[in-house]
């Protein structure tokens, strides 16, 4: 697989350890308007779906997977289609929570 398969997850990872160091901080010095629990749930579901399902996703169709063009593009749809939700959940659940845009 690309390099950018490998990439993408690790970025994940920076963003969901960003995000924690967010909520220590808010602990010391809350942050007006900003709801802890709703980036709590921005950080989860970046660290569970954006870095940890995503390399193994990555990790497994490396070792198992690609046999034919064919099976290369539907996985690499497969990544980017979920690589999506989680952008969308970034960009939604820090401001909504559990909304219906957020787990849509």
């Amino acid at each position: 697989m690309k390099p950018v398969y490998y990439i993408i997850p690790l970025v994940n990872f920076f963003t969901a350890a960003l995000l924690g160091l967010l909520l220590r901080s808010m602990f010391v010095y809350p942050i007006e308007g900003v709801t802890f629990l709703y980036i709590l749930h921005t950080h989860s579901h970046i660290a569970l779906l954006g870095w940890l399902y995503l390399l193994v996703y990555v990790l497994f169709v490396q070792q198992f997977g690609i046999k034919t063009p064919k099976e290369e593009k539907f996985y690499a749809r497969l990544f980017w289609m979920t690589q999506l939700a989680v952008l969308g959940m970034a960009l939604t659940f820090p401001f909504m929570g559990y909304a219906a845009a957020s787990i849509a």
